[in-house]
């Protein structure tokens, strides 16, 4: 097998050379190999090709101005990105200057969504939901049974008073 690829390789240069010379300025006299060219088929011996390196911080300098322009319009020059802007929906890691804090988020839910802006000094990822309960007064208490015995159903009963269907039938149960 190592045989039959050095042999394609051996042609493959061949061919390029061939191909190489073939636009030559004179078509009709014979071209000859100099030194290197013939080292070149004699060996196995590719030269390493080296992309030119291109600059990625003007490539994205552009996005990246157009975020923090849209970012500044929010939050008034307190956050920016660490990471270059790439779209909308990526999740990039950001920094508040205020608070110093470092946190990943959506470009596009940081600019445009109330819920998921930052708010300096808060912890976003240890919140607890509130629940709906809420002490409710012995007047209260007194109304939600007698709506209850009136025919109201306990989850429109706990919608009523801003409440949990537990508590409606923890303070149901109170009376019994």
């Amino acid at each position: 097998m190592a045989k039959r690829n050095k042999t394609k390789l051996k042609k493959r240069k061949q061919r390029q050379l061939k191909k190489a010379f073939k636009y030559s300025e004179n078509h009709s006299e014979n071209v000859t190999l100099n030194e290197v060219q013939k080292l070149l088929l004699d060996n196995n011996y590719l030269p390493p090709y080296e992309e030119p390196k291109e600059d990625t911080n003007k490539k994205h300098e552009e996005k990246n101005k157009a975020y923090q322009k849209a970012l500044d319009k929010v939050y008034g020059g307190t956050v920016i990105p660490l990471v270059n802007y790439s779209n909308a929906k990526s999740t990039l890691l950001h920094k508040c200057t205020e608070c110093s804090k470092e946190f990943y988020g959506k470009p596009g839910w940081l600019v445009t969504k109330e819920n998921q802006k930052h708010v300096c000094y808060v912890d976003n990822g240890n919140l607890k939901v509130s629940s709906k309960s809420r002490k409710i007064s012995e007047e209260e208490k007194l109304e939600l049974r007698e709506l209850f015995k009136s025919g109201m159903g306990i989850s429109k009963l706990a919608r009523n008073f801003g409440i949990s269907k537990y508590m409606v039938t923890k303070v149901l149960k109170s009376v019994a």
